[in-house]
């Protein structure tokens, strides 16, 4: 366990040093991006070694990760809507169970989405999956927005505020905080679906 703290620090460090090359924005806004279809490191992970190193342009730079990340869930959305066939053709027999079963979760997109937006979830999986079952739009694209502006922006308006002990309590409650969001979502919709 100490070895992968120490590593989790030493990649902490090596991106914060990273933070202040020109192409750093640019990297950000394509990991927000990429990251709701198919890139698997947390965009967390760049954003905030740079709201650290430039508190001052915590909020813009957290906002604009935050749209990034919803254009990257529409294009999630979009390829879980219209080339789901190649996979489920993939799959077989367990395709149309697999989409059956997915598809009685349409009813609560907007608070799933939510947990996938807010917490460390793979995000890929649920902008995928919800074109995968035809979603409703609506809900999903309002649940990406608030649950990114939340999982994005709010941190980056307290790194914006208090810098260096921002930095310092993410890095003690951040998992916890998402892990209680989630989990009051979802005692919401077993008392949805079991009412």
């Amino acid at each position: 366990m100490k070895k992968i703290i120490a590593f989790g620090k030493k990649l902490f460090e090596y991106t914060l040093s990273l933070t202040l090359k020109p192409w750093a924005k640019l990297a950000l806004y394509i990991i927000a991006l990429t990251e709701s279809i198919f890139f698997p490191l947390p965009t967390d992970m760049w954003l905030w070694p740079m709201c650290l190193a430039k508190p001052s342009q915590a909020i813009i730079l957290s906002l604009k990760t935050a749209l990034f990340s919803v254009v990257g869930a529409l294009l999630g959305y979009a390829l879980g809507l219209y080339f789901a066939a190649p996979l489920l053709e993939w799959m077989g027999s367990q395709g149309p169970q697999w989409v059956d079963t997915l598809s009685k979760i349409k009813g609560s997109t907007f608070e799933l989405v939510m947990i996938g937006a807010i917490s460390f979830l793979p995000f890929k999986i649920v902008t995928i999956t919800a074109g995968v079952v035809s979603a409703p739009f609506s809900p999903f694209i309002l649940a990406c927005l608030i649950g990114r502006i939340i999982r994005f922006v709010v941190p980056g308006i307290g790194f914006y505020f208090f810098g260096e002990k921002m930095d310092q309590w993410l890095r003690k409650n951040f998992s916890l905080f998402s892990t209680l969001v989630g989990f009051v979502i979802v005692a919401y919709l077993i008392f949805k679906w079991f009412k």
